[in-house]
């Protein structure tokens, strides 16, 4: 049985953590943050692999 992520809600969070990070003076979140906003559901949960984030909290 596939598991359904809450896209919505990684997005809003992982766009929190770049928002952060980009008030803290790092230009790359910036960028960032452009790409998050456009990315496709695969492309986000890719990212979100890579920053380590937890994905078991945003399954449906």
């Amino acid at each position: 049985m596939e598991q359904k992520i809450d896209i919505d809600r990684l997005r809003e969070d992982i766009l929190d953590y770049y928002g952060t990070a980009m008030f803290n003076d790092f230009a790359m979140a910036a960028m960032n943050v452009q790409f998050i906003e456009m990315a496709s559901d695969q492309d986000l949960i890719a990212i979100a692999q890579k920053e380590g984030v937890d994905l078991t909290k945003y399954i449906m």
